[in-house]
């Protein structure tokens, strides 16, 4: 969760509407085994993640624009033949 894009960009938009930019955000996961069991995953942001989820979207940005590659961490990211120019991003 720590690492989640749509986390800092709600973070973003918490503090664009006036929150701290301290707040904390919580995911709330339902898992349904034979035993459901509801999980919370709590996490915050920083100004430096911010900061760099404004550069990731200039750079999608100017991607559609020009077809620039840019990094995508998803559920794929560990077997993604890029993965050493995404980490250096």
């Amino acid at each position: 969760m720590h690492g989640s894009v749509q986390l800092t960009c709600y973070s973003l938009g918490a503090q664009t509407l006036g929150f701290n930019g301290d707040t904390r955000f919580r995911l709330d996961v339902l898992l349904k085994p034979q035993n459901p069991e509801l999980i919370r995953y709590e996490t915050t942001r920083t100004n430096a993640d911010r900061d760099r989820f404004l550069k990731l979207v200039k750079s999608v940005w100017h991607g559609i624009k020009k077809e620039v590659f840019f990094p995508k961490e998803d559920w794929q990211y560990g077997q993604c033949p890029f993965v050493g120019p995404c980490k250096e991003w």
